[in-house]
């Protein structure tokens, strides 16, 4: 049922292209919930994506043209263009 309180519309209007185009605000808002039970918080624009593994490692990807800022739980940082940064965390 769309009408839960925990389900999040996403506005796309038949043209999922258009999920390239949501503002930061919206996007942050949508990943929220979905990382809130793992005690993760992530704040990033459009086109950045965050791999988390069962280790507490994690790569954030940027797939924009220029470098962007993230923050990642408590931790601020800039991830370049089309790059990537990660924490490995070894056994």
């Amino acid at each position: 049922k769309l009408d839960r309180p925990n389900v999040t519309i996403l506005p796309v209007q038949a043209n999922p292209k258009r999920l390239l185009e949501l503002p930061q605000s919206e996007l942050d808002r949508g990943r929220a919930p979905l990382l809130r039970p793992m005690g993760r918080q992530f704040e990033a624009p459009n086109r950045v994506a965050l791999y988390l593994f069962d280790d507490g490692s994690w790569v954030v990807e940027n797939f924009n043209d220029a470098s962007v800022t993230v923050r990642l739980d408590e931790a601020s940082f800039d991830v370049p263009a089309r790059g990537w940064k990660m924490k490995w965390n070894t056994r």
